[in-house]
């Protein structure tokens, strides 16, 4: 019992190491964990686990971003890389930053009042 508490204490801190800079890019990574959990249960795809920080599955984020924006009064005018530029009825500007956090998740700066 010892010797299988050990072993997987030792692959354990291996997959750590090997994979540090993933798992650390945004320097905690457990508030996101908890945010990836709970990307299913969310209405709209996204799930906040920072004051502006969103998360949500890679796959047609673009297209979600859209429809979430718009859901808030925002209309898409522009994508430039990982920019996106939104504009309101009044014509009030926001520019959303994004960039991937693993293959499967992304990570976008929303700066919502």
């Amino acid at each position: 019992m010892k010797k299988l508490l050990i072993l997987l204490l030792i692959i354990f801190a291996l997959f750590i190491i090997i994979f540090k800079n993933a798992i650390f890019q945004e320097w905690n990574p457990f508030p996101i964990v908890k945010a990836i959990i709970f990307i299913p249960f969310s209405n709209n795809g996204f799930s906040n686990y920072s004051k502006w920080k969103y998360i949500t599955n890679a796959p047609y984020s673009g297209e979600r971003l859209e429809l979430y924006m718009y859901n808030k009064g925002y209309d898409l005018k522009e994508q430039l890389w990982s920019w996106y530029f939104f504009k309101d009825k009044e014509w009030k500007s926001i520019t959303i930053t994004s960039k991937m956090y693993s293959r499967f998740f992304r990570v976008f700066y929303i700066p919502l009042e």
